[in-house]
């Protein structure tokens, strides 16, 4: 197996880790027999991600136009630029994903991609959830 390297700052994949500087490795994932010895804490790890992931979802809840549940997670709808947008925690734990933005449509919301903590589209990363619908109708108001 290839030793690959995953940079979760900038969605890039390198194959040598000499391709990388020290301080960039701190957001990477390393697959297969990695050659770097020691690697620091991922910034998903850190009190300042948290802080960061706990602040935006407060702002998200404060500036919601509707709220539902669905399956015991909430969904917040907020105006994003020009257009409505519904998103709910990312408890999955994989990269710096904070948030599950998902597009709103007349009777369901459509999965639509993982957020960062700033509430920017993350590019390049997998999304087992992509195109996933949730009805409306099977939604509950919450306050």
């Amino acid at each position: 197996m290839r030793t690959t390297i995953h940079s979760l700052k900038s969605q890039r994949t390198f194959k040598e880790p000499s391709q990388l500087e020290e301080e960039t490795l701190r957001y990477c994932v390393i697959t297969g027999i990695a050659t770097v010895i020691k690697m620091a804490e991922g910034p998903k790890e850190t009190e300042d991600w948290m802080a960061a992931k706990g602040k935006k979802w407060a702002e998200i809840k404060r500036s919601k136009v509707e709220a539902k549940r669905h399956k015991n997670i909430n969904y917040y709808k907020i105006k994003l630029g020009s257009h409505f947008m519904w998103f709910s925690l990312d408890t999955a734990g994989h990269g710096t994903s904070a948030f599950k933005g998902w597009t709103d449509k007349k009777a369901e919301i459509v999965f639509d991609s993982s957020y960062d903590v700033n509430l920017k589209r993350m590019t390049g990363k997998h999304d087992s959830n992509a195109g996933k619908k949730i009805k409306k109708s099977d939604m509950n108001a919450i306050s």
